[in-house]
């Protein structure tokens, strides 16, 4: 009798385990998205030790949640590079892009403009960094990219928002090849990115 009520027991324990866990994840989700959004608050006011903090914050739930939400943590390695940046403290920021770009290769198609901006992201963290040469190659990347998204989007909105990000990709670009003496490149560069418009 008591191994039966033990078995009962530990049976109905085991199947409450899902719900508690989908629950547990829920309120974990939430918490991210309240930290993630008071993060972008605080950076877009330029209180960016408050935004680190937050951001931070957001980022360890990030890695709590399940292992599908891939979008999550690669948005909180994103913003938080984006506050390192804003702060000066480049080689870390350099290290939440290198993470935000390797999370974004393992589940995005090589045409979501979601990757364009990582690619974008990680473009200026090494640039910022003096690694010209592989800046150079993740803008390129970047730009090829953003005119795909730009080509197919599903509306007139989104494609003036690509569009307008690819501006600021050619732009940043083509300052990397004018400071390594490659104005001639630069020019190139500007003249076929304003005939693309």
């Amino acid at each position: 009798m008591k191994l039966r009520c033990y078995l009962a027991i530990l049976n109905s324990a085991i199947c409450l385990m899902p719900a508690l866990a989908a629950q547990n994840e829920g309120a974990m989700l939430n918490e991210y998205l309240e930290k993630m959004a008071a993060c972008r608050d605080a950076y877009r006011v330029r209180h960016y030790f408050e935004a680190e903090s937050l951001c931070e914050a957001a980022l360890k739930l990030a890695d709590q949640l399940l292992p599908q939400r891939k979008l999550e943590r690669m948005t909180a390695h994103a913003m938080y590079g984006q506050i390192l940046i804003a702060e000066h403290k480049l080689p870390e920021a350099l290290v939440q892009t290198q993470q935000e770009l390797s999370i974004a290769e393992t589940f995005m198609k090589s045409d979501d403009p979601d990757l364009g901006y990582a690619y974008y992201h990680e473009a200026i963290a090494l640039h910022m960094n003096a690694k010209v040469q592989s800046a150079l190659v993740h803008y390129k990347e970047a730009e090829e990219i953003l005119r795909q998204a730009v080509e197919h989007a599903a509306d007139e909105s989104l494609k003036n928002q690509y569009a307008a990000t690819l501006g600021q990709v050619v732009k940043a670009h083509a300052a990397l090849l004018r400071q390594t003496g490659h104005a001639a490149a630069a020019a190139e560069l500007e003249h076929e990115a304003s005939r693309t418009k």
